[in-house]
């Protein structure tokens, strides 16, 4: 295992460029596409597999996601490209928490590369963004999309980035409370880390995807909430945390209202014919669960399966149930799918927890980040 340690550090680099290639594809969403993600990730996986010291790879606690990893890789080797489909998707995200968990584990220089690269990619999309719509570049109308085709993944992609602004303003304005000898080089990083995030904030806004915008207010309310528990905790005030959080709320909402309030209005004025729909949606996707309660309809077969039972708009194509919770008890079965939304509600209570209780400013800085992303 020795002899490659050495190419650690270029199969995380690959892997981060393969990262940014395969979401600046994910629009087109061609089967292609994802059969070459897969085989990309999978000789990087096995690279890491070999890279990785024997004791890392020994350990018990890892047993159940190698058995995860084999399952689904085995039911992309051996289904049809139609039923293998869904199983990719699941692979690439196996294989892309197996990446990032064993590089780097205990490596605080790779885990603050992958950070600083995830908030370089949200910068570049939400200037793609501010382009289509502002400018009205390579987008018909004033709906910002980036390189994807739906608003509303290209809103999720920017919720999930933008948390790492804040903690890089925070983890800046931190610092500066413990180094006062040169506090303005500091307070001024950490406001271009703010103007960063009010530059991937905006374009959610301009997606006009609801659900984004949503989740969006959502963060920002959070994040007061958690900065001010920890000043009550420590007894100590907060570094200008909650300052700078509400000067990226009125920044964004003044800036956006000039651009797209209207379409922003008339999006949100259509929730409740939406909603009519959606519910009719949930009623057949219901009909569907109850049949598969337990094994599920398989990854990525909802669209094949949907249109049997479909009374919702006959004339109109249903891909997706609009509801994510359902759609994964449906696909997997309801064991699995809890199981998956009970790790997700575990790993979001850990950085929590770990963002609560640390007095590092970096950790504090990545826990807030996953705890929104």
């Amino acid at each position: 295992m020795r002899k490659w340690e050495k190419l650690r550090p270029g199969v995380f680099f690959t892997a981060a460029l393969v990262l940014a290639w395969g979401l600046s594809l994910a629009g087109a969403a061609r089967p292609s596409t994802y059969y070459l993600l897969f085989l990309c990730y999978a000789g990087l996986t096995a690279l890491v597999f070999l890279t990785a010291p024997e004791s890392k790879l020994a350990n018990w606690r890892w047993f159940p996601v190698y058995a995860v990893g084999a399952f689904l890789i085995l039911n992309v080797i051996f289904r049809s490209p139609l039923l293998a489909r869904g199983y990719i998707v699941l692979s690439l995200g196996w294989m892309a928490f197996v990446l990032t968990a064993l590089l780097i584990e205990q490596d605080w220089r790779r885990a603050r590369f992958l950070a600083v690269f995830l908030a370089s990619i949200g910068i570049v999309e939400a200037l793609h963004g501010l382009a289509q719509s502002v400018a009205n570049f390579d987008s018909p109308g004033h709906m910002a999309t980036g390189t994807f085709l739906n608003h509303n993944h290209y809103a999720g992609l920017l919720n999930l980035t933008l948390p790492f602004g804040f903690g890089a303003a925070l983890y800046y304005l931190s610092r500066r409370r413990r180094h006062r000898n040169d506090p303005w080089e500091l307070y001024s990083k950490a406001w271009a880390a703010l103007l960063a995030a009010v530059i991937v904030g905006l374009p959610v806004v301009l997606s006009v995807s609801r659900a984004g915008i949503v989740v969006f207010v959502i963060c920002l309310t959070a994040s007061f909430l958690l900065l001010g528990h920890k000043r009550r905790e420590l007894r100590r005030s907060a570094p200008g945390g909650a300052a700078m959080l509400a000067v990226t709320l009125v920044l964004v909402v003044a800036l956006s209202s000039g651009l797209a309030l209207d379409h922003v209005l008339a999006r949100f004025s259509e929730l409740g014919p939406d909603s009519g729909f959606r519910l009719v949606v949930y009623r057949d996707t219901a009909t569907i669960l109850r049949s598969n309660l337990w094994t599920g309809i398989g990854p990525g077969m909802f669209g094949w399966r949907f249109r049997p039972v479909q009374t919702a708009g006959e004339h109109v194509i249903v891909d997706h149930a609009h509801n994510d919770y359902l759609e994964t008890a449906t696909e997997w079965g309801l064991p699995v799918a809890v199981a998956f939304w009970a790790l997700v509600v575990w790993l979001w209570y850990r950085s929590v927890r770990l963002f609560l209780t640390t007095r590092k400013p970096w950790t504090e800085a990545m826990a807030l980040g996953c705890v929104f992303a």
